[in-house]
């Protein structure tokens, strides 16, 4: 079970106001395979021209992204099998619903289904654990079954939020 988390120092990039920000690149082993995770963590404190236009409440919800690419692929470059975006449940939500995701991209031929049903899973599971919006692109048919894949998929992203 090897896996490498690497920090590429020349892809680091600004957003205005808010700390630098380094996409993250991490290979997970599920023997026979290896899926590549490239994810990117926005900060998750708004600057304060941005943060005085928002109530406290809305802040919670409305925190800065993440984007993560699971691959097949070691390039971070890889195309798009399927694109999803997942919100997570409001806190005074006292309902057990999922998070809210939606398809972006994807999904309309029976090859692209897998990768589809991985990208929701792993979308709906990253919103509700990180309370964030999340954005999942999938090229990885063949892991719909791996529960092992969602698990340390999330393991690696708790892990860098964390840091």
């Amino acid at each position: 079970m090897a896996s490498t988390t690497q920090q590429p120092a020349s892809l680091s990039t600004t957003t205005a106001g808010l700390t630098p920000i380094t996409p993250l690149a991490h290979r997970i082993s599920i023997p026979p395979y290896t899926l590549f995770c490239h994810l990117t963590i926005f900060p998750s404190t708004p600057s304060q021209t941005i943060g005085a236009s928002l109530s406290s409440t809305s802040q919670n919800i409305t925190s800065q992204p993440i984007i993560i690419h699971v691959t097949t692929s070691e390039a971070p470059t890889t195309p798009l099998s399927v694109f999803v975006y997942a919100l997570p449940r409001p806190a005074s939500d006292q309902s057990t619903a999922q998070p809210v995701a939606t398809t972006l991209l994807g999904g309309q031929d029976s090859s692209s289904q897998e990768s589809m049903e991985l990208a929701l899973r792993l979308a709906r599971v990253l919103a509700r654990r990180t309370n964030r919006p999340v954005y999942v692109g999938v090229t990885a048919a063949g892991f719909l079954g791996h529960v092992d894949a969602i698990e340390k998929v999330s393991a690696f992203v708790k892990e860098k939020l964390d840091r």
